[in-house]
């Protein structure tokens, strides 16, 4: 293994089905200089594309819940 560097060891896998239907991308807008408040923004689902805007975490929770669940049940 002479002349190996750690990036060749590296193997790649297929992420777990579960896990990509659970990712979503959140682009928090900031209100000023206050990033800790920063409550609005724009939310992506990464296996459908699926966007939306919030105006608080509880409208965020509640696309990335009612995303997941259309998609669950999608495939029953």
């Amino acid at each position: 293994m002479t002349g190996m560097t750690n990036a060749s060891r590296i193997v790649p896998t297929t992420p777990n089905p579960s896990t990509r239907d659970t990712a979503f991308v959140v682009h928090l807008m900031a209100a000023g200089a206050d990033l800790a408040g920063a409550a609005t923004g724009r939310v992506e689902h990464v296996a459908t594309g699926r966007t939306g805007r919030f105006q608080s975490a509880d409208d965020l929770v509640r696309f990335m819940r009612d995303t997941v669940a259309a998609l669950a049940a999608d495939r029953r």
